[in-house]
């Protein structure tokens, strides 16, 4: 009887788990680039809808303090206008 011999393993076939690490390993950074570029992109867009809420609470104080100053200056045209003392009830 003749013995089997077995052909041996092509080449490339040693090198499959190294392939497969590298495959690997690849994969993850670019996972983790995608994943620090979502992180960066989040945080610019938090900075700048801070500096935008910033900005339109300090044009809403300006409005409020017009605000203020027309309705004191209406109120001191009113008082000149209306008499102080109204005997009459009228």
């Amino acid at each position: 009887m003749t013995e089997a011999t077995s052909s041996p393993a092509p080449r490339w076939l040693a090198w499959m788990p190294a392939l497969a690490l590298l495959v690997t390993i690849i994969g993850a950074n670019l996972a983790f680039g995608g994943y620090l570029s979502t992180q960066v992109d989040q945080g610019r867009r938090i900075e700048a809808m801070e500096k935008r809420e910033i900005e339109e609470r300090d044009r809403r104080s300006e409005q409020m303090t017009d605000i203020r100053e027309r309705t004191i200056r209406i109120e001191a045209r009113l008082d000149a206008l209306v008499p102080a003392n109204r005997g009459d009830g009228r």
